[in-house]
């Protein structure tokens, strides 16, 4: 009965350690928008620089970024997918827009009405605009939504200003949905600035984190002041939430950096102490359960 009782526990912690990974894994799932920055750039069918050349890219061009790693990105543009090398791509300037169509905002795969349609998006939707393209046409993302809208169709928001108002503070995600992929988190009391709400959620800006977050957790007035995750300095003081809350923010960073880069590196080094941080607890959890079922 009592090996039993310890295979049980073994169970539990390997689930739990699995739980753990895939959180992370979904972290990852985030498509990125760049631009091309050099006078060329070959795309290939493979990370290698002598792999077959499938397209060619010039200074401007967006792509889509769905991995990358120290020297290659894997992208796509229009019906193009393929590897570039990294360095020669860099996240551009974007502005904060609505979409202003009642009707919808129709996001097409290349600048054209007669492209394929992508998404519609509904009005009040807010998009990541990254300039306009050509004749008309502006290049926009809405979550992994990426592609090409009328420039009509989307316009400047009226924003307000409200705060976090939850003490275990808010995941921020890429869509106005409890399935977006998070990215980011903003603690109890911080002042966001709202962009639009729709359907329960708020598009908000906070520093250099942007995205949606439940409505229901701000508010219009600034809470009484407590202690918050930036104010804490190890993670042994965390609760399970805000562990979680630190690791997808972290993966986050991670994916806008290059492997090689410091941010990257600082990002995953503190992702392995939440990760230890975590790990211990699971055991002092069996060392509990292994005094009960020596009892």
């Amino acid at each position: 009965m009592n090996i039993l009782k310890k295979m049980s526990v073994v169970v539990f912690l390997l689930v739990m350690l699995f739980s753990i990974q895939q959180q992370v894994a979904e972290a990852t799932n985030y498509r990125i928008v760049k631009i091309v920055n050099d006078s060329s750039l070959l795309v290939r069918d493979s990370p290698s620089d002598v792999a077959k050349s499938i397209g060619n890219l010039t200074k401007g061009e967006f792509v889509t970024e769905f991995s990358s790693s120290k020297d290659w990105s894997h992208i796509q543009v229009g019906d193009i997918k393929g590897y570039v090398i990294s360095s020669s791509l860099s996240i551009p300037q974007s502005t904060i827009k609505i979409a202003n169509s009642k009707s919808g905002l129709v996001v097409k795969s290349k600048p054209s009405t007669s492209a394929s349609t992508l998404a519609t998006l509904k009005y009040n939707m807010i998009v990541e605009d990254f300039g306009s393209v050509e004749n008309g046409w502006s290049f926009v993302q809405y979550g992994n939504v990426v592609g090409y809208v009328k420039s009509d169709f989307i316009g400047n928001a009226k924003t307000t200003t409200k705060y976090v108002n939850t003490r275990s503070g808010v995941i921020v995600r890429n869509i106005a949905s409890p399935s977006g992929v998070s990215v980011g988190s903003l603690s109890n009391g911080t002042q966001v600035t709202v962009h639009a709400t729709l359907v329960g959620w708020s598009y908000v800006t906070a520093n250099n984190v942007r995205g949606y977050v439940e409505a229901a957790y701000l508010g219009t007035k600034k809470p009484a002041e407590s202690t918050s995750t930036s104010q804490k300095s190890t993670y042994n003081t965390f609760s399970e939430e805000e562990l979680e809350y630190a690791l997808l923010e972290l993966e986050y960073k991670k994916r806008m950096y290059p492997t090689h880069a410091n941010e990257y590196r600082d990002a995953l080094e503190e992702q392995l102490k939440i990760e230890k941080e975590k790990l211990n607890r699971l055991l002092q959890k069996e060392k509990e359960l292994r005094k009960k079922i020596g009892r």
